[in-house]
């Protein structure tokens, strides 16, 4: 791989000195170029270039369109301190970001993340590179796939990556139209912008498209769907070809990318599970964009439309589409009204109608009005024509009308000084409001399925398919106890539980979005317990969303089938361990401790159990802003399958308790004379008899003081009562009790401690806390050995 090296273009010679001294810890090297003797025309081999822009816009433009072209696999980043307006000329280059100056921590992140993706690209370039380590750098192209928004941009991002990946020398992607049940794409290497167009069905890729199958070629000369024209006309000559169809999640071909000419030998299986594995997001990505684009041009259509009713004159409104009518300071209907209103508004007798007649109702996500509130805000345009702002307040109102969506619009008609009619603007929204719909659950689903892939590579497919299934049995048994005839507080107690459960799983395992789906759903359960008691509408209506849930887990295990090809259950995963660091590690470890460095990656040892609890601790602590340090004991034991699966989750409530309740952030602990790192300790030992496991704080312990008076709030004791220390420590493990006063992400809905304690005790085991105010806490979980 390439040595990390940065080229400056500046004028700015202090810029170059912060610069410098900030990448060589880094051990990055700087190349600088002064900018008042720069040739744009020279083409620079650096991976990232930064161009430090000033006051002259036309001659940066300059500068980097020509960068762009003679250097089109740098990342280029561009600092500068101006606004906003002037830095949007450059969207057109889709350059990699833009630095604030002056420069910031910040600015050497963005740097940073450009060099990791620029190295991460180059070595595909190396044929010597391994299939598993080449994977990692599908988890950058996989980041970057939901930050398009135009098709033809996402569509060269889709294709440099393809060839980087693969080590190819060209890609093309050729999208579906199945309206003209053609193929076609304007985005090729070597076609310049030129649109191609061709029947499905015909030639390789139109076979691709047709048979929903891969093809690869050795020797494309002798199969008798290549087409030579394309080589003859340019000189270029394939060698071999790689052709892979792109399928959405209900297997409908989106598109095909056909791979031409590996660089070194030819096309092996490992390429096809390369193509694969980016093939199933890229067209996740594709048909959201391609949804985006189409509502775009929905809404650019109706715009103009309405512009040219406005701008009509009368005899027009008879051919219009958009309804327009006039109210007088009755409200009622006037003469004079389009003739589409009839359509729109259902009925052949507007004249003289009253406008509250017509069975206007709210819909969701729109605002600010009801029908009532509409009626109101009309009467108070006629009272108050001095209000310059009641037209700005009066537009984009959506109200339904037998199944249509209507956008009604109000502009107030003054004669004197005093409002004389209404004219009421109504526009058929119906088509744009389902696809606007259909768009924003396309989205959700597009960045639920990109976490999920995220996820399945960094776990790998024996962890992700445990988990997944781990995930599945709780909305089983969530679903199976929703199916109970009689749903007393015992069993909304017992759903709860099993929902909070399930959102820290997902959380841990990063799905975080669906982790925040599972969190809103919580808000429901939560007033159902407040209750003590649910509806079998309300029920109905959990069991109702529970099984969208399910579906979408099912659509889960089909990218699982996708992204891994076949079984490798019983190899060791290495998730995201950077390749040259892997490599250090082996040739720096004695073949002694080999076996412990490998334990890293070993299910249910220790030493990966501890590992994977750091990672929590990680997480949260960038979310709470606290700075918190993991310590564990590491020994090379491993733990019974049977009795740290259904722990796992149990640690996981375990640290979100001490991340929330116990440790303090930083400011708070350096008042009260602590470091200003706090720590959260693991350890884990086995005897003849007992599993013990140990967790523990520095954080400030349990305030038994607000315990008490939580627990008079709630009725589990009098205000009278002398309860010891162990009593009011007991009270944590009451069904609903918490003594957080906000409600967060991470607790504060009363269920954790229950359901850890539930889950010990299922295992026959038991868990006490041992605290010292303000000085941390200790939790002890022993189970019997079987």
């Amino acid at each position: 791989m390439s040595q990390a090296k940065i080229t400056l273009i500046s004028s700015d010679s202090s810029w170059k000195s912060i610069l410098e001294i900030l990448l060589q810890l880094k051990n990055i090297e700087l190349n600088f170029l002064s900018k008042d003797s720069f040739d744009p025309n020279i083409k620079l081999d650096d991976p990232v270039i930064l161009y430090d822009y000033d006051t002259d816009t036309k001659e940066a433009l300059e500068h980097i369109k020509s960068i762009v072209s003679n250097s089109p696999s740098s990342q280029i980043l561009i600092s500068s301190n101006l606004a906003q307006k002037d830095l949007d000329k450059f969207e057109q280059f889709n350059l990699f970001g833009v630095i604030d100056k002056p420069f910031n921590t910040a600015g050497m992140f963005s740097i940073l993340k450009a060099l990791e993706l620029s190295n991460a690209l180059l070595t595909s370039n190396d044929p010597n590179t391994p299939y598993y380590l080449r994977l990692g750098e599908l988890m950058l192209v996989f980041q970057e796939l939901g930050n398009f928004t135009k098709l033809d941009d996402l569509l060269n991002f889709i294709i440099l990556s393809v060839t980087r990946t693969i080590g190819s020398e060209r890609s093309s992607l050729f999208l579906a139209d199945h309206e003209t049940n053609e193929l076609y794409s304007t985005i090729a290497e070597g076609m310049k912008g030129k649109e191609i167009r061709f029947p499905i069905g015909v030639g390789i890729a139109g076979s691709v498209a047709q048979s929903k199958e891969t093809i690869l070629i050795p020797d494309p000369y002798n199969d008798d769907r290549f087409n030579s024209a394309f080589d003859k006309q340019t000189g270029f000559v394939t060698r071999n070809i790689l052709c892979m169809p792109m399928c959405n999640m209900e297997g409908k071909v989106i598109g095909v990318i056909q791979v031409l000419n590996k660089k070194v030998g030819g096309f092996i299986d490992e390429d096809i599970d390369l193509l694969s594995a980016l093939c199933t997001p890229a067209a996740v990505s594709l048909e959201s964009t391609i949804l985006f684009n189409q509502m775009e041009k929905l809404v650019a259509i109706k715009t103009k439309d309405l512009q040219f009713a406005l701008d009509s004159n009368r005899n027009i409104l008879e051919n219009i589409d958009n309804g327009i009518l006039i109210l007088n300071d009755k409200l009622n209907i006037c003469d004079g009204f389009s003739k589409s209103c009839e359509s729109l508004l259902d009925s052949n007798k507007l004249l003289d109608s009253p406008i509250g007649d017509f069975s206007f109702q709210s819909v969701n996500g729109f605002e600010p009005f009801d029908k009532k509130q509409m009626i109101d805000w009309l009467i108070y345009g006629f009272d108050n024509p001095e209000m310059d702002s009641w037209e700005d307040l009066s537009s984009e109102n959506c109200f339904s009308i037998n199944e249509k969506i209507l956008k009604i619009t109000f502009q107030r008609i003054f004669s004197s000084d005093q409002v004389s009619l209404m004219m009421v603007i109504i526009t058929d929204f119906t088509k744009t409001y389902h696809l606007e719909l259909e768009m924003e659950k396309k989205s959700v689903e597009a960045k639920l399925q990109m976490e999920a892939i995220l996820a399945m590579t960094q776990l790998g497919h024996k962890a992700s398919t445990e988990n997944f299934t781990d995930i599945q049995n709780t909305m089983q048994n969530l679903n199976t106890l929703y199916s109970s005839k009689e749903f007393d507080l015992d069993k909304i107690n017992e759903a709860f539980r099993s929902i909070h459960t399930l959102k820290g799983h997902c959380a841990t395992i990063g799905l975080k979005s669906f982790s925040d789906l599972i969190h809103t759903e919580e808000d429901f359960w939560m007033d159902y317990r407040n209750r003590q008691t649910i509806s079998s509408k309300e029920l109905l209506e959990r069991k109702t969303v529970l099984s969208e849930f399910l579906q979408l887990l099912e659509s889960y295990y089909d990218l699982r089938q996708k992204l891994f090809s076949s079984d490798n259950s019983d190899s060791i995963q290495i998730p995201g361990l950077p390749f040259n660091e892997l490599l250090d590690n082996f040739k720096q470890t004695n073949k002694a401790d080999i076996k412990k460095f490998l334990l890293q990656f070993k299910e249910y040892s220790v030493i990966y159990i501890s590992k994977s609890l750091e990672q929590i601790v990680k997480q949260l602590s960038q979310e709470t802003n606290k700075i918190v340090q993991w310590k564990a004991l590491e020994t090379e034991d491993f733990i019974p399958e049977k009795i740290w699966k259904p722990l796992s989750a149990i640690f996981g409530h375990l640290i979100r308790n001490s991340m929330d309740h116990g440790i303090e952030t930083p400011d708070i602990r350096l008042k009260q004379n602590k470091p200003e790192i706090g720590t959260i300790s693991f350890s884990y030992k086995a005897t003849k008899k007992l599993h013990k496991f140990l967790l523990k704080d520095d954080g400030r312990g349990i305030d038994l003081i607000k315990v008490k008076q939580k627990a008079i709030d709630k009725s589990l004791i009098q205000e009278e009562d002398q309860i010891i220390e162990k009593e009011a420590i007991d009270l944590l493990f009451h069904p609903g009790f918490t003594t957080t006063d906000q409600i967060s992400a991470l607790s504060g809905r009363g269920v954790g401690m229950d359901a850890v304690k539930q889950v010990v005790s299922d295992l026959n085991g038991t868990i006490s806390l041992t605290q010292k105010t303000g000085i941390g806490l200790e939790v002890t979980i022993e189970i019997p050995v079987s």
